[in-house]
């Protein structure tokens, strides 16, 4: 006969194998559960990737990439809008030579790292549902497939913030010298990717700190936040130090006169923000019920967050990087675009997670009502995305291989700089800004000028007994300039930015027309 104990030690040793078991089968429904949303995410932003074209902000990046290192140094610290890293990245896979696509992929990989972040962060503050759903979210969600579809350092500058609170929240768990690392470079890999990405990480970092300091019943953790925030000094002065290479360009940039003025915060433009974040499928898309009904459900989201441990911060991640956005674009505004609380929507994301994993836990009949809500969103995340993938972008391409086709010999004249910027890249190709800005300038194979909006250069640039062409488009527009070459025969673009307009000149009417 067994002893006692030795029953007793059997008896433990199966519940510790059926626990085992039950962890086990958690971590792979978790796995299981992330690898489908990987998949999804990949599977919509490598859709139609190469349908647009480049834009004038991506085709900026492609031209200062391109140059010599003097060229490329020059040009990122004359325009001082981003820090340097995305476009170190870029210029590391633009030595490979890769299609036009095929320069994206980094965006890409950096867009579903940024929802793999998340859905890590989430796990381990507010369990697998609220995961889960805030990472097939953000998976489907237009703005996000956007901007990993975009050459461009936002979507780094999205993952690393998001990377960063991740690397708090594990070095919270268990702290060591490599997580504080982690944070570290994760912290400052942010601040030289995208300026509003390094406060927005810091209004988030703060918040989940003063939450964990407050309210962790864990007394040690409870412990440990609260020692960060007393050494939180200490921690941003040495990013400071490790960013001194670059603080010379941002004094530059703050002591220049801003172009513009502050963006009046306006409910048309509140409008047009919750618009894109929510379900539109790109900038200007009017605000449809189903965003007036993700906005809502933010609210009640808002509401719920604050009586669940671990996701108070959220509210204050969204609400606070919204204020300190707005304060800066006080001080020193700069051209508006809702791009700018890019790292501060996901947190609207979670906080619509929150409110439909609440209601689905609920009774019978708000459960039906929180499924209902959420196809709702679904079909209007859905509808963002198709508009999207079919208009959301402009199309140079098209406008320049007409051009293309014509005589070298015919000039090709320009409203604005913006379209000339445009046009040139893909008529003369990425390396023409250098060779225009070269002293002398270097030869191009097809001279693109920029009027910028007067007559009079036309007038003294127009060869007599040649055709030549005008290209009406992009911002802003030259309604002298418009109003003169209507008497000329021209063909319309709708595909590129500013629905361009082709002007044919016919030399049998250059008499005439210069007379008028």
């Amino acid at each position: 006969m067994k002893p006692l104990h030795a029953g007793s030690a059997a008896i433990s040793e199966s519940r510790s194998a059926i626990d085992a078991g039950f962890v086990n089968r958690d971590r792979r429904r978790q796995l299981a559960a992330a690898w489908v949303l990987i998949g999804l995410a990949l599977g919509l932003r490598f859709y139609r990737l190469s349908f647009f074209s480049l834009w004038l902000d991506e085709i900026l990046e492609a031209y200062w990439i391109r140059g010599s290192s003097e060229f490329f140094w020059s040009a990122l610290k004359f325009d001082g809008v981003h820090p340097p890293l995305d476009y170190l990245i870029a210029r590391s896979v633009d030595r490979l030579h890769p299609a036009e696509a095929w320069r994206k992929i980094p965006d890409v990989v950096f867009g579903v790292v940024s929802i793999a972040a998340c859905y890590r962060l989430l796990l381990l503050r507010a369990g697998q549902a609220i995961a889960s759903a805030t990472a097939a979210l953000l998976a489907v969600a237009p703005f996000h497939v956007r901007y990993s579809q975009e050459y461009r350092p936002h979507v780094l500058g999205l993952c690393l913030a998001i990377v960063g609170l991740l690397a708090l929240e594990v070095f919270l768990r268990k702290p060591n010298e490599a997580r504080l690392l982690l944070l570290f470079v994760a912290s400052l890999a942010t601040a030289y990717t995208l300026y509003l990405g390094a406060v927005v990480l810091g209004v988030a970092a703060i918040a989940l700190l003063l939450e964990d300091a407050l309210a962790e019943k864990n007394p040690g953790r409870r412990l440990l936040a609260r020692r960060c925030l007393m050494f939180l000094p200490v921690f941003v002065l040495l990013l400071w130090v490790a960013y001194l290479p670059w603080w010379p360009v941002i004094r530059d940039v703050a002591h220049r006169a801003s172009p513009v003025g502050p963006e009046p915060l306006s409910l048309a433009r509140l409008k047009g923000e919750l618009s894109f974040f929510s379900v539109g499928g790109f900038e200007g898309d009017p605000l449809r019920f189903t965003g007036i009904l993700y906005g809502l459900v933010a609210v009640v989201g808002g509401v719920l967050a604050f009586r669940r441990p671990g996701l108070r911060f959220v509210p204050a991640w969204f609400l606070g990087s919204f204020l300190c956005i707005e304060v800066l674009g006080r001080i020193h505004p700069h051209w508006y675009a809702p791009r700018r609380l890019l790292c501060a929507a996901p947190a609207l994301t979670i906080l619509v997670t929150i409110a439909l994993v609440a209601g689905w836990r609920r009774r019978a009949l708000t459960r039906a009502l929180a499924a209902a809500v959420g196809i709702v969103l679904l079909f209007g995340m859905a509808g963002g995305l198709r508009r999207y993938y079919t208009e959301g972008r402009r199309d140079w391409r098209p406008l320049a291989a007409f051009l293309a086709r014509t005589p070298k010999a015919e000039e090709v004249f320009t409203e604005n700089q913006w379209t000339q910027l445009c046009l040139a890249y893909y008529l003369d190709g990425p390396d023409w800004l250098e060779r225009q800005t070269a002293k002398p300038p270097l030869p191009v194979a097809r001279q693109v000028s920029n009027l910028d909006g007067e007559v009079v250069r036309l007038t003294w640039s127009w060869k007599p007994g040649l055709p030549a062409w005008v290209v009406l488009g992009g911002a802003p527009e030259r309604p002298a300039l418009r109003e003169w070459t209507n008497q000329f025969q021209s063909r319309d673009f709708p595909e590129a930015e500013g629905r361009a307009r082709l002007v044919l000149l016919a030399p049998d009417r250059r008499d005439l027309a210069l007379a008028r």
